[in-house]
């Protein structure tokens, strides 16, 4: 017995790790696991050699993913060959549907999940049985045409020593002929009536070519043509038309004898073997159309049709498995689709037996059919029937398909069966597919919906803060300070009366004291105005936000020793006072990273307005912040100067220049916000 042959699998990728990676995946497979580093190889490649499936990159310089897609499907050798793309950034949901309009069968993100071995050995294996297929197709096509030029062989030495041919030619269960050149009949044996209905006069009546499907007739005349010009002998395929209105596919190999004017016919019924290659092309079509939508309605509305069509079925439909039990919502009966809504729970119905048993049911006597109880079909009319399960990797019932009344009440068969059985094959991938693409999309929304939330609850956690700190610095101010300054002014009296007494001479160590008292309340004076002004200063709600961070910059340049320059020529501000807050507190933080970090000499402030957006910058001609500490997660500083602006609908840009310095630049619009 001969070792199974390899199949070739195309992994197109410009990352040397990430073919590792899939190569590493893909190994158990045992099959010969091609590589290319970009779209431009991928294409030298497939002109090269066939694939069972092609694991192709989205994001490569030069030609992309989606353009190299675009070129395999122009090339018809590889127009069926089935696309998985790997994307390592999950971009939107237009780029998917991008690349299952290219004909992808599947869209995976990295890192790749282990699940890609199970789908890349479906494709190997269907590639495995299409290329048996066609070798079995092509060998029998040999072995027909070794064996028809045998018997056309020893026809004519026949035809040409005897002078009475009909015995071999009746006997004959292949169909024989002799043509003229003129393109009519000369002699057939009785096997053509019994394959196309047509009698021997009404064959001979007419030229040949009448008798040919018009789809078929060019290529025939083609054929006819080489051999009337001297071509010894040739093989070819056509439809040919029944005296019922079907049509029968014929394997011909037909040889001219140019001295006798003849042509000497061999021809044999492959209708069936027609029909296989047909199925084979229609469940790669199918199965491309149910991969092409992530959407689980328009995926099971084309399943259903697809599925009617290829059983020659007159009505159909699919359901869905929930917690509950099997669930219908449509059918499909004459190209109208009907309100189905059903629900089978497991055990009841073909429905609910497919749950529990895992195979398809076939009947053609379905109003005897005791496992098809439920009232609904009865009023359909159904005859006969096909209820297939579609199972999900693990063997678990996820679905089924159903079709009815086979066309012409000829009854459902086997090969109807496998069809069936092959389709929800495709379904199973694309349904899952669809399933989690579902779930996704359930949790981005959830996601979406807490990030919104919590920037809600952060924007009011601030502004209570906010308000908590004015109120702190008032209570600080007006408390604290007027006490402060009672006793400041009790200590004045106390020393003016002492030295003011002219019979009492004070005591030097006791005036000392009164005085270094005095003087310990004035420093916290001092510390109590400046613990109220840094939880919040006065002159941002006296004055507005242009003076404070003037203020600010001077308080600055006075505490660190740092040159601060700020300048602005806007006197009113289209800014309510959280925003002003925001603002301020932004520009604090980034001058308190000047200070710790920057290694500054200078700094400069600017605030300006144009075309409806306030714009802060703040520079200085510091070391330069890099992108590795830009990247920091614990660098709550630059993130809460993220979180201010983002509240505000607006953005902050960082940028440094190593040993040039630091540039802070943030962008508020003003339109929506209250006017300050």
């Amino acid at each position: 017995m001969e070792p199974e042959q390899k199949v070739n699998i195309l992994l197109v990728d410009d990352s040397p790790a990430k073919l590792l990676a899939l190569e590493t995946i893909l190994a158990d497979l045992d099959q010969n696991l091609v590589k290319a580093h970009s779209g431009e190889e991928a294409l030298r490649h497939l002109l090269r050699q066939d694939f069972a499936v092609i694991l192709l990159d989205v994001s490569m310089p030069g030609m992309d993913g989606f353009e190299t897609a675009e070129m395999i499907r122009r090339r018809k050798r590889s127009e069926y060959t089935p696309i998985i793309f790997i994307s390592a950034i999950c971009q939107n949901e237009t780029d998917a549907f991008k690349g299952y309009s290219l004909g992808a069968v599947d869209y995976i993100f990295t890192p790749v999940p282990e699940v890609l071995r199970a789908k890349v050995a479906v494709f190997v294996e269907l590639f495995k049985k299409t290329e048996e297929v066609k070798r079995q197709s092509e060998l029998l096509r040999q072995i027909e045409q070794r064996k028809y030029l045998s018997r056309l062989a020893d026809a004519a030495e026949r035809l040409e020593v005897e002078t009475q041919r009909n015995r071999f030619f009746t006997l004959s269960v292949d169909m024989l002929a002799i043509a003229g050149f003129d393109s009519y009949f000369r002699q057939l044996n009785p096997t053509w009536e019994k394959i196309l209905g047509y009698s021997n006069e009404e064959l001979k009546a007419k030229p040949f070519i009448e008798f040919i499907h018009h789809e078929d007739q060019a290529a025939t005349l083609e054929e006819i043509e080489k051999l009337t010009t001297g071509a010894p002998s040739t093989y070819f395929e056509n439809r040919y038309l029944c005296k019922d209105g079907s049509s029968k596919w014929l394997g011909w190999t037909a040889a001219s004898f140019a001295a006798e004017g003849l042509v000497y016919i061999f021809a044999r019924d492959i209708t069936e073997r027609k029909q296989a290659e047909e199925t084979i092309q229609s469940l790669l079509r199918i199965g491309k159309r149910l991969n092409s939508t992530l959407n689980l309605n328009i995926l099971m509305d084309a399943l259903v049709e697809e599925t009617i069509k290829l059983a020659c079925a007159e009505s159909g439909y699919s359901g869905l498995r929930t917690p509950e039990g099997m669930v219908s919502q449509k059918y499909f009966q004459n190209s109208t689709i009907l309100p189905f809504k059903y629900h089978w729970p497991p055990g009841q119905g073909l429905p609910g037996w497919l749950i529990l048993h895992k195979v398809s049911y076939i009947t053609n006597d379905a109003p005897k059919d005791r496992q098809i109880t439920y009232e609904p079909f009865e009023k359909l009319g159904v005859r006969s029937v096909i209820s297939t399960p579609i199972l999900d990797n693990q063997g678990e019932v996820i679905g089924f398909i159903e079709v009815h009344n086979k066309i012409g009440n000829s009854g459902f068969g086997q090969s109807d069966q496998d069809k069936l059985t092959a389709v929800a094959q495709s379904a199973s991938i694309a349904i899952q597919n669809a399933l989690a693409y579902q779930k996704i999309r359930r949790t981005e929304e959830q996601l979406r919906s807490s990030h919104e939330q919590l920037i809600v609850l952060s924007g009011y956690l601030i502004s209570v803060r906010e308000k908590e700190r004015t109120r702190i610095a008032r209570e600080i101010h007006d408390e604290l300070g007027q006490a402060l300054t009672g006793l400041k002014m009790d200590l004045t009296r106390l020393e003016s009366r002492l030295l003011g007494t002219s019979d009492v001479v004070p005591h030097p160590v006791l005036l000392e004291k009164l005085r270094s008292m005095a003087n310990q309340v004035d420093t916290t004076i001092q510390s109590v105005r400046r613990i109220a002004t840094d939880l919040r200063p006065g002159v941002l709600d006296d004055f507005g936000l242009a003076a404070a961070i003037e203020w600010q910059a001077q308080e600055f340049q006075n505490r660190t020793g740092i040159r601060c320059k700020f300048t602005s020529i806007l006197e009113d501000i289209n800014l309510d006072q959280d925003g002003c807050t925001a603002v301020f507190r932004i520009l604090q933080e980034a001058l308190t990273n000047v200070a710790r970090h920057a290694g500054a000499t200078r700094a400069t402030i600017s605030l300006k307005e144009a075309a409806g957006t306030l714009t802060l910058e703040v520079k200085d001609n510091g070391k330069g912040i890099t992108e590795n500490d830009l990247s920091k997660t614990k660098s709550f500083g630059l993130l809460g100067m993220r979180e201010r602006a983002s509240l505000l609908g607006g953005e902050l840009h960082i940028s440094g220049i190593q040993g040039t310095g630091t540039t802070i630049t943030v962008r508020i619009p003003l339109g929506q916000l209250g006017k300050r």
